[in-house]
């Protein structure tokens, strides 16, 4: 059986659609201490849909909000040059902030008359100084107790605020409260956030993604907004999940970004890594930093910057100091991930602390691309032909796909025109017959070479135009004989440079015959490690790889960064695993040592058949978090392969740079379209 399969180059005429979408939330909070030295009339609107005027204070006795006239003179400043700038954003006043603590909430919120006052002063507020909108920030219910008043402190603003819009004829006021990352507390006692309430009364809630280390513990180094833990759950992706886990409405949910950093002061400056051993704060105001600080201080002391892949973070040292804060890489990484999942937007705390907008800027143009209108998505999958007999084409559920290839047909090597006898004449036809007449139908397309063809054949046909023009002439008379849709040129691989010019003259006749365009492009994101070397296990296909660039995502990024439309890019996931030999059963990670090809057939296996080896076998079954991959083990026997989780951020991350869609080699390899109806939901859905 083959399972290699390289990157494929597609004509076909796809039809466009529209896609609708709410409006992104992109957020920012302005502090009122940053007045003198960055006022509301400094900010860039641009970037922004909703500033958030922080903070204004509860008053501990009246529970009514504290306005001066200096607060009051600041307030009306802030609304209406926001109001009126180009374009102008929504704003909203944040109520508490760290500094204003707990107590003086939960003795709110406790009372349903101190609720009634407490709202009714906000709404007052609103009123006075023209605000869309307002956000509660208590930092931090303590108890399960604080958290059921919250809800019900929650379900008497929305009342009252559905009131005074009807009452006035205003639009009704939007409402937020920023939030931990995750719904659930840890405090005297285990707590969670009211999610029902939070569903039915807030507009949404801005999760705040970061402060996971800083100067409450200064033993170690930290990330201080990490996208991922490789070691633990302490990270915005593990946050963002267990929300939506716990049943908020994704579109309600606001990721947090930090434009500051924290530091240490570490121990030994020659261990400068994360976790590395620290014996107090660095530099900056209570070890802390503003981005823009933290770009001088990395400029004036020449630190050493690291991007850590694992983390998706970034930390600087220089000497014994040591700074842990975001960069552009890093939140572009993370708005991708937001997109995926999708949820609603992203927000900073704070705005004051960019650097000439270069992170605002990023955010607002890598979140816009997603609103773009897209084409049909490409949902496809091989089927070999030598599976005629275990897996004709009637077992195709094409529920989950919208394209499927035939594969293979060659070419002669002396004619150069495609091979067909009786036989396969005849299995083409039924291929068409049954799968356009499925239901739901698909499109059919044939694939031509494949792995086992070799090079050497397509390296003659594209050298010479005579030769150029037989093959093509015989492919189109093969696609209107047999009622294909398209065809898939599958030329593995052009060896020299001379072999990649004369491709694109052959590609240039093709298209100049059909429509002057590719469609788009497979690209075998698969096959990173494999039966070619047999002294260490590996990734099948790592979406990230910690320590290099043999990685999905670089494969993808890097063929946008060559200039390639990302809806032509076609991202391949393969449904089956590499196997190796371990040298030492109990060294059994990625890139342990072997000694040879472990089961199934010249070290591969289909999916289904990794599934059936792990439960014979009692593998034990392991998700690396870093790659997004998974292996399994058992004796000496090492399978790497992909599974549900992995194929699901996979495509995430694929809807998240907007390329085209994805496909799988091969298709009989799933198991009961475990693997495929998760594909196709993820990107539905």
């Amino acid at each position: 059986m083959i399972f290699h399969k390289s990157p494929t180059l597609i004509f076909f005429v796809i039809l466009s659609l529209t896609i609708c979408r709410s409006q992104i939330i992109k957020g920012g909070y302005w502090p009122s201490w940053a007045q003198t030295s960055f006022p509301p009339a400094n900010i860039n609107t641009a970037y922004f849909t909703h500033v958030y005027y922080a903070f204004l204070s509860l008053n501990q006795d009246t529970f009514e909000l504290q306005i001066d006239a200096t607060t009051a003179s600041a307030l009306n400043s802030f609304n209406t040059i926001l109001h009126q700038k180009n374009p102008p954003v929504k704003t909203l006043f944040s109520v508490g902030g760290g500094s204003a603590g707990s107590q003086t909430f939960s003795n709110m919120a406790s009372s349903p008359d101190l609720r009634i006052r407490f709202i009714a002063s906000l709404i007052k507020v609103i009123d006075e100084f023209g605000f869309d909108g307002v956000d509660i920030d208590w930092e931090y219910p303590q108890t399960q107790t604080d958290m059921d008043n919250f809800g019900l402190l929650l379900d008497v603003l929305r009342t009252a605020v559905n009131e005074e819009a009807e009452s006035t004829g205003n639009t009704r006021l939007l409402l937020s409260a920023a939030t931990y990352y995750k719904p659930k507390m840890t405090f005297d006692e285990v707590c969670t956030y009211p999610v029902e309430s939070i569903n039915n009364n807030l507009d949404w809630i801005n999760a705040m993604c970061y402060d996971y280390h800083g100067s409450w513990d200064v033993g170690a180094t930290g990330t201080l907004a990490a996208l991922y833990d490789p070691n633990g759950d302490v990270s915005t992706s593990d946050g963002l999940h267990s929300w939506i886990d716990a049943g908020i409405q994704p579109e309600k949910l606001i990721m947090g970004l930090a434009l500051y950093g924290r530091t240490w002061k570490l121990k030994n400056p020659a261990v400068h890594g994360i976790g590395a051993p620290a014996v107090g704060l660095g530099p900056g105001n209570d070890g802390a930093m503003l981005y823009s600080e933290v770009q001088t201080f990395n400029a004036q002391n020449k630190a050493t910057v690291v991007f850590d892949k694992p983390t998706v973070s970034y930390y600087s040292f220089s000497g014994t100091s040591w700074i842990g804060y975001d960069d552009v890489a890093s939140v572009k990484q993370k708005i991708q991930y937001a997109k995926s999942i999708p949820i609603g937007g992203y927000f900073f705390w704070t705005i004051v602390g960019d650097q000439n907008w270069n992170i605002s800027q990023q955010e607002k143009t890598i979140w816009w691309n997603s609103s773009k209108l897209k084409s049909q998505i490409i949902k496809g999958g091989y089927w070999p032909s030598w599976a005629q007999t275990s897996f004709p084409p009637a077992n195709i559920n094409t529920s989950y796909f919208t394209h499927v290839y035939y594969a293979f047909l060659s070419p002669d090597p002396n004619t150069f025109e495609l091979q067909i006898d009786a036989t396969t004449a005849s299995a083409l036809n039924s291929f068409n017959t049954i799968l356009h007449q499925k239901n739901p139908p698909v499109k059919t397309l044939f694939s031509v070479g494949g792995g086992s063809a070799g090079s050497q054949i397509f390296s003659n046909i594209a050298s010479r135009l005579e030769s150029r023009a037989r093959f093509i002439t015989s492919v189109i008379e093969f696609i209107e004989e047999h009622d294909f849709d398209g065809v898939d040129m599958d030329w593995e691989f052009p060896v020299t440079q001379t072999d990649m010019d004369n491709f694109g003259l052959l590609l240039d006749r093709r298209v100049e015959s059909i429509n002057n365009n590719l469609d788009w492009i497979n690209a075998m994101c698969y096959d990173y490690h494999g039966s070619w070397d047999v002294s260490a296990t590996g990734t099948l296909a790592a979406l990230y790889d910690p320590n290099g660039d043999v990685s999905t995502s670089d494969g993808l990024q890097s063929w946008i960064d060559a200039g390639i439309q990302p809806e032509k890019l076609i991202m391949g996931l393969p449904l089956y695993g590499r196997t190796w030999k371990l040298k030492n059963p109990a060294v059994h990670g990625i890139g342990a040592p072997a000694v040879g090809l472990g089961p199934g057939n010249d070290g591969a296996m289909l999916y289904s058949e990794v599934q059936t080896f792990n439960a014979k076998n009692k593998a034990t079954v392991v998700f690396d978090k870093p790659t997004v991959s998974y292996y399994s083990f058992s004796g000496t026997s090492w399978i790497g392969y992909d599974d549900v989780a992995s194929v699901k951020q996979k495509i995430q991350y694929a809807k998240s740079i907007d390329i085209g869609g994805y496909f799988f080699w091969t298709i009989v390899g799933d198991l009961n379209w475990k693997i495929s109806q998760e594909a196709s939901g993820t990107w539905t859905n």
